[in-house]
């Protein structure tokens, strides 16, 4: 393999000179692509370090470059796929060298593919004659298919080119040498739409324009009827050309079907015509997407329906239905969901819906925490056994959403159910129509799509009180039984299961005793509750209940989800954890609990709060004794776009509950991540984390979790806990107030000055003198005691070395919400003790590992529940040992506050200011070494709080 420039010049000159020798030839229509890719493609990219050809004889999926046959099976995919440790960096477009290569077909047809995997973003059009590399994350677009070409070179160009070409070499590119050549401007920023971007904007407009049709011609339509029918139509379409492109049936169908319309002058329907391809269809394959329905009986105009398809075919669209993945597919869904359609009095609109809009958002959860998930649930439940026994195994998600923790069972079951028959091939079925095992276009086996459906229909179970949620779940999961089929599959077979017994429309927590409870429940009421009964065999999940519960419960619940005043009372009494706001994620906790199967598992990604929080104490409790804690991984802040601190539990369900208190080891804690890129994949995120043991899984025999901690940081944070009392006992601690119309003097008889300046440890730097009016006008009056006198001023942002900053001071002044006032308690200790422990090291590493506040990137803070909570020592006034120390710590304190003052009071010279910052230096040593005599901290200790 070459590694160098010269090298590179020496192969290409052979094949130049080669291509020169019978240019006319390689020219002519005679000379076939699969000739060029082994004639000059392929010795091409060798002459750049790749190993094309597998000469390193590595498995399917670890080779270097994988390379298509070129037969008609593959045709539409690239012909060589690029990767870096698995990753594939760009692919590669071969044509014969007589193609015009900047046709818009040919551009097109290599940019979409890459666009519509959305994981890469390069790909090179060539034919050895010319060499085009185009900045694939830019939507195709036929108006302008050149959009994003970075580089195009002919083939007399490549030798004083080399340079240029180097910058593709295996080398090159896993140092970074393509990111290194995307344009970094504004204009080519807005033009790089993702693909589920681009397809939910896309969709979105299609779904309000085929509203407005259906509604305009069946005004009588309700709005939960006018929802359900347009959501039905778009499916079908969707999955008829996502089959299409996947040639699993007739291509170009819908395409047709328009084109004949426009042909004969609009002369039928074509929403005829889709009626009878939705009944063959559903013939054809069975499930419930294309089940007789209220959509088939409306009216609607055909020019609506012709955009739409229109839009779904080349060249008009960029989308790729064979590329796009059923889990990208779910993330667009995801979101979709999160909006519905409204009619008005004239029009219809579509709209985000108000518990969407009260969260902020609707976030996809990524695929490596569902991979993650299912591989601690699924695989750990699911090892070592056949797929006989696998058939016995239920996978619930109670909050299913678009199905993306069911996909992700789904699949894993699928590569299990290969692995295993691969080993085992005396029970594989070896069927001449449906073989368990089939070969792909690769040569590698897959699970046939009968061995598939038998999954579905045993393995896995959905509850969502949206029913567009449990349409586009079965829809999705239908999708990925038929992923990887690449040939028209037999008429009539009834192919997929019905899955309406399976994914359940329903209120997961509310049962239908809530109608009798006394309070009257009109028919919109009852449509927005949604009752489920678990226990129905018709219409829940009796028999799965009756046979000891669910074997794997995952998912993400909804956080904060909207109830209204007639579901709060029941909640309140139907779940033993309810908190005061009857937050919804922790009740799903219980609910999957409960649930969940004897020795079954239980995985959710939920926010941190239930196990720090006070108000989750009955929560915490009850996990704790029905369940054996197996891991717990607080997750970066960033999982999510909308910014929330979030945690995966792993829970093992025990066979008896145990008592409470149970002072019993958790099990695994991985703690938090090392690295600061986003995360893409498992493998990552498992490379990524910490691990850690915890032997004892609650502090002080109570309910505080100490997640955030390694074993030995438990036993530091449980002996201060132990040696302190909370701040917020001994002293009385607030935040300052909003202030208004700040003005740089005093204008009214009720202004005071307000506080402008930074607070640092045991300093405050002062800024320009500001007034504020002080009285019942600002948003949040605060008793004027907070702003007078001796107090300490506890910053809220934490400085860049985690470090909590406070001053002692006995000005008068307002402080806003970012300053935090402590004052003497009746029976606490001097502010001068108070602050050196503030202050101290150890405080800001307890505060560091109980908060875990190294994860937040953007301004880490420490809010007032935090501070009151700090553990502050008491001395024993009649131990003279203790009293001393405390003595001496507020001796100290008032020196630092007085080197403080002198450093700042006045110019000083160097030498002055280099002396007194030593003394600095000492006298905080001495404070530091103080505080931890004073909570007992030992040597071994204090080196990991030092090197922590």
């Amino acid at each position: 393999m070459p590694n160098s420039i010269e090298a590179l010049k020496g192969r290409l000159q052979k094949l130049i000179t080669k291509f020169q020798a019978d240019r006319e030839y390689y020219l002519s229509s005679k000379y076939l692509e699969a000739q060029a890719r082994v004639d000059f493609v392929t010795p091409f990219f060798k002459a750049l370090g790749w190993d094309v050809e597998n000469e390193a004889g590595a498995l399917h999926h670890q080779r270097e470059v994988i390379v298509e046959r070129g037969e008609a099976e593959t045709e539409g995919r690239p012909d060589y796929s690029f990767r870096i440790a698995g990753q594939t960096r760009f692919f590669v477009e071969a044509k014969a060298p007589c193609e015009t290569l900047s046709t818009p077909k040919h551009i097109l047809q290599a940019k979409g593919y890459a666009w519509n995997t959305k994981q890469v973003s390069f790909v090179i059009l060539t034919d050895f004659e010319e060499f085009r590399f185009y900045d694939a994350s830019i939507r195709p677009d036929e108006r302008m298919p050149d959009e994003g070409l970075l580089l195009s070179l002919k083939y007399t160009e490549y030798l004083r080119n080399a340079e240029k070409l180097w910058e593709f070499s295996r080398e090159r590119v896993a140092a970074g040498s393509l990111d290194a050549m995307l344009p970094r401007d504004r204009r080519t920023q807005r033009l790089r739409i993702p693909v589920d971007a681009a397809f939910l904007d896309e969709m979105t407009g299609w779904r309000e324009d085929l509203a407005r049709n259906v509604f305009k011609n069946n005004p009588d339509l309700t709005a939960k009827q006018l929802n359900e029918i347009v959501q039905r139509l778009l499916d079908r379409i969707v999955f008829v050309r996502i089959a299409e492109d996947r040639r699993i049936i007739e291509k170009n169908q819908l395409r047709d079907a328009v084109e004949e319309w426009r042909a004969r002058g609009g002369k039928f329907h074509i929403f005829d015509w889709l009626n009878d391809l939705f009944h063959k269809i559903n013939d054809d394959f069975n499930g419930e997407i294309f089940k007789p329905h209220l959509s088939e009986t409306i009216k609607i105009e055909s020019e609506g329906l012709a955009k739409i398809i229109e839009r779904l075919y080349p060249p008009k669209s960029p989308y790729r239905f064979d590329v796009i993945g059923v889990e990208l597919l779910g993330s667009i869904y995801e979101r979709y969901l999160g909006k519905t359609i409204r009619p008005t009095a004239k029009t219809v609109r579509v709209e985000e819906k108000p518990e969407v809009r009260k969260a902020g958002g609707v976030y996809y959860t990524p695929k490596y925490i569902v991979d993650y998930i299912v591989k601690n649930t699924v695989g750990k439940v699911a090892e070592g056994k056949t797929p006989r026994q696998i058939e016995k195994i239920r996978i619930l998600d109670p909050a299913c959403g678009s199905g993306s923790f069911l996909i992700g069972a789904f699949q894993y079951l699928i590569d299990y159910h290969v692995r295993y028959l691969i080993e085992h091939p005396k029970e594989a079925r070896v069927h001449p129509l449906f073989p368990d095992l089939i070969k792909d276009e690769s040569g590698e086996p897959r699970l046939s799509v009968i061995r598939k459906a038998r999954i579905l229909k045993n393995n896995l179970f959905g509850v969502d009180i949206d029913p567009q949620a449990v349409e586009i779940t079965m829809m999705s999961l239908y999708l990925k039984a038929l992923d990887g089929e690449k040939s028209q599959l037999p008429p009539k077979h009834h192919l997929l299961p019905e899955l309406k017994y399976n994914i359940i429309c329903g209120n997961s927590l509310i049962g239908p005793d809530i109608y009798s409870q006394g309070t009257l429940f009109g028919e919109a009421d009852r449509d927005r509750i949604n009752a489920f009964d678990w226990n129905s065999v018709v219409a829940g999940f009796g028999d799965e209940m009756k046979s000891g519960g669910f074997n794997c419960v995952i998912g993400n619940p909804p956080y904060g989800a909207s109830l209204g005043d007639s579901e709060k009372p029941y909640l309140s009494q139907k779940f033993k954890t309810a908190t005061s706001e009857l937050d919804t994620y922790s009740m799903f906790i219980e609910r999957a609990v409960g649930v969940c199967a004897p020795r079954g598992r239980v995985s959710m990604i939920v926010p941190t709060g239930w196990y720090s929080g006070s108000k989750f104490s009955k929560l915490r409790q009850f996990i704790a004794v029905q369940t054996d804690p197996q891991t717990l991984i607080n997750l970066p802040y960033d999982v999510f776009p909308a910014w929330v601190d979030t945690t995966i539990f792993v829970f093992s369900k025990r066979a008896e509950p145990t008592t409470w208190p149970r002072r019993s080891r958790c099990g695994v804690l991985l703690k938090t991540f090392s690295k600061r890129h986003k995360i893409k994949s498992l493998s990552e995120f498992e490379e990524d984390t910490k691990f850690a043991e915890l032997t004892s899984w609650f502090a002080l025999g109570g309910d505080e979790f100490l997640t955030y901690a390694d074993e030995a940081t438990s036993r530091i944070i449980t002996k201060m806990q132990r040696t302190g009392k909370p701040l917020g006992e001994i002293s009385d601690v607030q935040r300052g107030v909003t202030p208004f119309n700040l003005t740089p003097t005093r204008e009214q008889k009720c202004s005071v000055r307000a506080f402008a300046g930074t607070v640092r440890r045991y300093s405050i730097v002062m800024g320009p003198r500001r007034f504020i009016r002080f009285d019942d006008t600002l948003a949040e009056p605060k008793p004027d005691r907070y702003f007078k006198g001796p107090r300490l001023l506890l910053r809220e942002l934490i400085s860049r070395q985690f470090r909590l900053q406070a001053v002692k001071t006995t000005e008068d002044f307002v402080t806003n919400k970012s300053m935090q006032s402590i004052l003497q308690g009746q029976a606490g200790p001097a502010l001068n003790f108070i602050l050196g422990c503030v202050n101290s090291r150890l405080m800001s590493w307890y505060f560091l590992h109980r908060s875990n506040i190294a994860q937040r990137d953007d301004f880490p803070k420490i809010v007032l529940k935090e501070s009151r909570g700090l553990p502050i020592h008491l001395p024993n006034v009649h131990d003279p040992a203790d009293k001393a120390r405390h003595d001496k710590l507020v001796a100290l304190v008032d020196q630092m506050l007085e080197l403080h003052n002198q450093k700042c009071s006045a110019k000083l010279a160097p030498s002055e200011l280099a002396r007194i910052d030593r003394e600095i230096g000492v006298t905080d040593r001495e404070v530091d070494e103080l505080v931890y005599e004073l909570y007992k901290i030992t040597y071994e200790e204090r080196r990991l709080i030092e090197e922590g």
